[in-house]
């Protein structure tokens, strides 16, 4: 998280609060010399930077397929082209009910996108919402990632960007351009 300014500056401390508040390892500070060491390819107009050693950004399109590759070869069985239109509970395992039938499991991972909490308060007390946004993720090839070499991680301390939304630098760059559906918005690009 990037601080421009002097004024931004407690903006930069609330954000390492609230960071050390949620338990995340090694948060510093940097400024000047330390920062431009850590990272020389920012401008010499930053004037602060909040530090995250742990924290790390992961390709969405390499994990799942990381994810699904590992499972296929612990014994997962994939259903494709089904849809679930019921999941339950009983005792050790899962009872899915699909346009294909039932399907009992130890463990479903649902990869529902927008309608994953349908599932979650059909098994859960504690009820969620997931707000769908309307968007486009796109996969730039490296000509455009070479335009800058700051990491992904590098935004201005004042930006309100919705959690999940950061881009991701494997193999290129990627960038979410949209806006929720009920409103606000905003392009994310490295």
């Amino acid at each position: 998280m990037l601080c421009f300014e002097e004024k931004d500056l407690p903006r930069l401390r609330e954000l390492h609060q609230r960071g050390e508040k949620n338990h995340v390892r090694g948060l510093e500070i940097l400024s000047g010399e330390a920062l431009h060491r850590k990272e020389p390819a920012l401008p010499e107009s930053v004037y602060a930077a909040l530090y995250a050693p742990t924290s790390a950004i992961v390709c969405p399109f390499g994990l799942t397929l990381a994810l699904a590759e590992n499972a296929a070869q612990n014994g997962c069985a994939f259903h494709f082209d089904t849809q679930v239109e019921e999941i339950c509970r009983q005792g050790d395992h899962f009872l899915l009910r699909t346009d294909r039938g039932e399907v009992e499991s130890r463990v479903v991972i649902a990869a529902a996108g927008v309608y994953a909490d349908v599932f979650h308060n059909q098994l859960c007390e504690n009820k969620i919402a997931i707000t769908p946004r309307r968007g486009e993720y796109c996969l730039f090839d490296e000509v455009v990632a070479a335009g800058g070499d700051v990491g992904p991680q590098a935004r201005k301390a004042g930006d309100d960007i919705p959690q999940g939304q950061l881009p991701d630098t494997a193999g290129g760059s990627l960038g979410h351009i949209g806006k929720a559906l009920g409103g606000g918005g905003g392009i994310l690009l490295r």
